[in-house]
């Protein structure tokens, strides 16, 4: 049927609501990847590949950060450097375990 002069278009997909087959492929790839995660040993990986697998996954679980400007001197930038490479590398690595 062709389009008719004056007839109006239905507003479509409500705002938010999925595509049925967009749908259908998530539920699918999310029983993959939950197979393929049961399936992982990590007592057979080696450090390299434990640490990978890590990284990968954080980048699912963990938010990304933005990028956020500051405005400071560059004298307040130099004194927090400074007080940093005071620091005995055993307090600092103390101090950063404790945030």
């Amino acid at each position: 049927m062709p389009f008719e002069k004056g007839h109006k278009l239905s507003s479509g997909r409500p705002k938010g609501s999925e595509n049925k087959i967009s749908a259908e492929i998530k539920s699918k790839l999310q029983e993959v990847i939950n197979e393929a995660v049961s399936k992982i040993d990590i007592t057979k990986m080696n450090q390299d590949q434990i640490l990978k697998l890590v990284q990968i996954g954080l980048g699912y679980t963990i938010p990304k950060l933005r990028f956020t400007e500051m405005e400071t001197s560059s004298n307040g930038i130099t004194e927090f450097v400074n007080k940093i490479y005071e620091l005995d590398p055993k307090e600092l690595q103390t101090r950063i375990d404790n945030q």
